[in-house]
């Protein structure tokens, strides 16, 4: 199993264990009073508030309980966007030897996915 492939899942066992989304955030405007709560698509008015961990909310900024309320639904999309794509080259197939002579198409397919791999690997680095 490689780097990617871990990461993947490690996310989508951190996303399966959190409560559904998306999430919204509400400052009561002190200091510690940070509070977030699932939109539910039907009503926006339905969800229970919940506030965020003392140890959180005492040192949070707005940007940080947005962050928060945003990766509900951001790490979820980006995690299938990437899967998509591994899936893709994954399912490639190759050109037959009479529809790639020189087997320059493959080669190059095998470049692109190495590139595009190590691009991912990076940008988690």
């Amino acid at each position: 199993m490689s780097d990617i492939t871990e990461q993947l899942e490690e996310e989508r066992r951190i996303i399966n264990a959190a409560t559904a989304g998306p999430w919204e955030i509400k400052h009561l405007g002190y200091p510690g009073s940070y509070y977030t709560r699932t939109i539910h698509a039907e009503d926006s008015d339905l969800g229970r508030w919940s506030e965020l961990p003392p140890e959180i909310a005492s040192t949070a900024k707005d940007g940080d309980a947005e962050f928060i309320a945003h990766a509900r639904t951001a790490l979820p999309l980006r995690n299938a966007q990437v899967e998509a794509v591994l899936i893709e080259l994954a399912v490639y197939e190759v050109p037959s030897k009479a529809a790639d002579p020189t087997g320059a198409v493959a080669a190059g397919m095998e470049r692109l996915e190495a590139r595009i791999r190590r691009a991912i690997e990076e940008a988690g680095a």
